[in-house]
């Protein structure tokens, strides 16, 4: 089934928060690799960052999975 046009716009808008905060947190798990070299607290940073990000990430696969469901 295709997603109407009035709802692309939620689609988009949705799916873009979700991508700018799901890329900010894997910033700080690239710093964490590149800068911090994984020694110390930069592990647990990475951990943390990167988990957060997967959750993120399925978040959006959920809401976009259930948007193209059709309406009773």
């Amino acid at each position: 089934m295709a997603i109407r046009p009035a709802d692309c716009h939620k689609l988009a808008k949705a799916s873009l928060v979700t991508g700018l905060v799901s890329m900010a947190i894997l910033a700080i798990a690239l710093f964490a690799i590149c800068i911090g070299k994984l020694a110390g607290i930069w592990r647990w940073i990475y951990v943390v960052s990167a988990v957060a990000a997967l959750y993120f990430n399925f978040v959006a696969l959920v809401v976009q999975a259930f948007l193209k469901v059709p309406v009773f």
